[in-house]
């Protein structure tokens, strides 16, 4: 079994976004420079080039789907906290006694219940299983979401 990483600079996306910790307790807006590593493990190798997955297959995919959070707004369309509407071209949002108003153009939202590096590890790990998938050969996949230096999270679900 052979345990691989791939942890490159570019393996990143700055998005907005808060926390919710309760129906009326969240952080301010703010932004993360979000940087992202992926770890799977394999059972084979390719006999004839000694490589478990090709890098530059799954690169272009890892960077494609963390491009897509790049500079947006990120609010989870599962929160039983947040309320949601549109007015013309931006979308409302309230959480509690807070009100936003900000166009669609600029959020994206995700199939969690809170933007967290949890949530986040879990959704790109979800979005890449069939990337990884389709080797035939992978067995694991971890995602690592780190928010700030020493605050990450790590999802990992097995794929076989």
């Amino acid at each position: 079994m052979w345990t691989l990483e791939l942890t490159k600079e570019k393996f990143k996306f700055a998005a907005s976004h808060f926390a919710i910790f309760g129906p009326y307790c969240g952080e301010r807006l703010h932004g993360h420079n979000y940087y992202v590593s992926v770890f799977f493990k394999a059972h084979s190798l390719d006999e004839k080039l000694g490589l478990a997955v090709e890098f530059n297959e799954v690169k272009p995919k890892i960077y494609e789907l963390l491009q897509s959070l790049d500079e947006f707004v990120l609010f989870p369309e599962n929160s039983p906290y947040l309320k949601f509407g549109e007015n013309g071209d931006n979308c409302e949002i309230q959480f509690d006694k807070r009100f936003y108003s900000i166009p669609k153009a600029d959020i994206r939202f995700l199939p969690v219940t809170n933007i967290s590096v949890e949530e986040l590890s879990r959704y790109l790990c979800e979005k890449l299983i069939p990337v990884f998938k389709s080797f035939g050969n992978v067995t694991e996949l971890s995602i690592q979401v780190q928010e700030t230096r020493g605050q990450s999270a790590k999802y990992t679900k097995n794929i076989e």
